[in-house]
């Protein structure tokens, strides 16, 4: 077409210097997993104007290529099932299996709270298939493992990225956060960067859901320490970003020295 093809060849898209950023907010969540998009949804159904930092270029986190299994006792599920059960059954069966070492009353609540919250996601669009066994413990009885239909963890997470998308939750992908902000010893909000800039977020709550600490070697060593050589199938965004940033902050930090673990033998391979 008659264009001059080696001054083409020499031409750069000059890309656009973003500016620094400065927001308010009511509440900003860190970390885009299902507890960050549990957050961030169950804050704006409560007309709350949230704001939800990933990291990452998608949302999903751990929980994308998670089982889909969410353990619940005393729901309209298993009714219809015909399984009988109690969460104060199932808040016992966890004190036991953490055999002296577990939060109790923590447990108990989260217990209590597990049929609404099997019915909250029902109500969001996550569906569920049958209650089975669950791979981590088969001889569980009674049956209470709540299984995604898909079997898997999009089962959980694409329906809740819709829930926030309906509910106003503005999502700012590949934004990590660096600091919280303090004011009087109170956090205030999280600093973040974006493509080189800083972005500043204000926010009357802040909620921390980034994750575990599997991909950073000195935090298991200091808050596992009784761990040898290990592996972990979590994604690279498990760094501790919101432990090291609630502990530079001032935050006491309640380490028992455990962690989830699945043992395996993998003899000679």
């Amino acid at each position: 077409a008659g264009a001059d093809v080696e001054a083409l060849k020499t031409v750069s898209l000059a890309k656009e210097a973003k500016q620094d950023e400065k927001l308010e907010t009511d509440v900003v969540v860190v970390g885009g997993g299902l507890a960050g998009l549990s957050a961030a949804v169950s804050a704006a159904d409560n007309n709350a104007k949230v704001i939800l930092v990933e990291k990452m270029a998608s949302l999903g986190g751990a929980s994308i290529t998670c089982g889909g299994e969410l353990l619940a006792a005393g729901t309209d599920m298993q009714k219809e099932q015909g399984i009988e059960d109690s969460t104060e059954a199932l808040a016992k069966y966890w004190i036991e299996k953490g055999e002296g070492h577990v939060d109790e009353e923590m447990l108990k609540t989260i217990a209590a709270a597990s049929p609404e919250t099997v019915l909250w996601l029902q109500e969001r669009g996550v569906e569920f298939g049958k209650i089975t066994f669950s791979y981590n413990d088969p001889r569980q009885n009674p049956l209470r493992n709540h299984k995604t239909s898909d079997m898997g963890g999009t089962g959980f997470i694409l329906p809740m990225i819709e829930a926030a998308e309906k509910a106003g939750v503005e999502v700012r992908l590949e934004t990590p956060a660096t600091e919280l902000i303090l004011e009087d010893g109170m956090v205030k909000g999280v600093i973040c960067e974006n493509e080189g800039r800083k972005v500043e977020i204000s926010a009357k709550s802040v909620i921390l859901a980034t994750g575990g600490f599997a991909n950073d070697q000195k935090l298991v060593e200091e808050y596992c320490p009784a761990f040898g050589a290990y592996g972990t199938f979590l994604g690279e965004a498990h760094q501790g970003d919101g432990l090291v940033m609630a502990r530079d902050a001032g935050a006491e930090i309640v380490a028992g020295g455990g962690a989830i673990v699945n043992p395996m033998d993998i003899g000679p391979t």
